[in-house]
C-alpha cells in the first residue's frame, strides 16, 4: 500500500479477477483507491434495486451506450464492441457506489469491469474499457 500512500487518487490501479473479493474491495474502500477490477460473470452484486443478482443477469437484455470499431489482438482485426454502465454495489459494501462497465462484441465473452468511478458518459465508460 506504499503506492497508495505515494501516489493518492493520481493513479487508477487495475486489478484481475484474482483481485475480485470483498476483502479486496474493502482493501480498495479504505485507502480510497481509484481502481478497475475484471470482475467474473458469476460473482453476485446488489442490482439499483438493492436486489442481490448474478453479475450477467443485471445486465442482461439491456443494450449498450454506444458502439466502436475496437483492436481484437486475438483475431488481429477490428470488431464492432458496446458499451454499457450500470449502477451496482457489493453486497458486502453496499455502502459504496460502484459502476459496472459491460463491454460486447460478437464472438467473445463480454467484459464485466467494476469501479468506484463515476460514469456519466459513454466517453468515460470507453475509458474504463480502455485503462
Amino acid at each position: 500500500m506504499e503506492l497508495a500512500a505515494s501516489w493518492g487518487r493520481e493513479v487508477i490501479h487495475v486489478f484481475d479477477q484474482g483481485f475480485a473479493s470483498a476483502f479486496w474491495l474493502g482493501l480498495r474502500f479504505s485507502y480510497n483507491l481509484r481502481f478497475v477490477l475484471r470482475w467474473r460473470k458469476d460473482y453476485q452484486l446488489l442490482d439499483a434495486l438493492g436486489n442481490r443478482r448474478l453479475t450477467w443477469k443485471i445486465a442482461q437484455g439491456k443494450r449498450g451506450w454506444s458502439q466502436r470499431m475496437v483492436w481484437d489482438a486475438r483475431r488481429a482485426s477490428f470488431v464492432v464492441a458496446t458499451v454499457l454502465v450500470l449502477q451496482v454495489a457489493h453486497p458486502n459494501h453496499p455502502e459504496h457506489p460502484l459502476s459496472l462497465v459491460v463491454c460486447r462484441s460478437q464472438g467473445r465473452s463480454p467484459w464485466y469491469l467494476l469501479t468506484a468511478e463515476t460514469i456519466a458518459t459513454d466517453e468515460q465508460a470507453w475509458q474504463v474499457v480502455f485503462v
